[in-house]
């Protein structure tokens, strides 16, 4: 290998590196900010918005579960969070299937989509809850 692609490997390396760094550093700083933030504050945060309870701590669950921290409601899923939208809809779905929808991008639900915060999530799964309720009332 001639010295070009020794320094073009080498470059990918070291920016691979940099990013990782970069996104070890986020991550505490996020975890940082969101110490001592609880399930009572994320409801408080959320109260006067007609969601269900099951749908807020549900999402409080998974995204502690996936994240390792709180989360606010404000927070963005791919700039704040670090989501890959793979990651994310693995996420969605499972917890979807939980409520009783089995293939949630073909539902009715999926005219929601795109989902870009956390507040969406819970909407979407206050959505979910409420429709799931009325067809097994029906």
């Amino acid at each position: 290998m001639d010295s070009f692609w020794w320094y073009a490997l080498g470059s990918v390396v070291v920016g691979y590196g940099l990013l990782m760094v970069r996104g070890g550093v986020l991550s505490a700083r996020v975890r940082a900010e969101r110490k001592g933030f609880t399930l009572e504050a994320f409801k408080k945060e959320l109260e006067n918005r007609n969601y269900e309870p099951a749908a807020i701590e549900a999402a409080f669950s998974d995204f502690i579960r996936s994240r390792g921290h709180p989360v606010f409601p404000s927070d963005a899923l791919e700039r704040t969070l670090g989501f890959l939208p793979e990651e994310f809809d693995d996420m969605l779905e499972d917890r979807a299937r939980l409520f009783g929808v089995q293939d949630v991008q073909n539902s009715s639900y999926a005219s929601l989509f795109p989902l870009n915060s956390v507040q969406d999530y819970v909407h979407f799964l206050s959505e979910v809850v409420r429709g799931e309720r009325k067809k097994s009332a029906s």
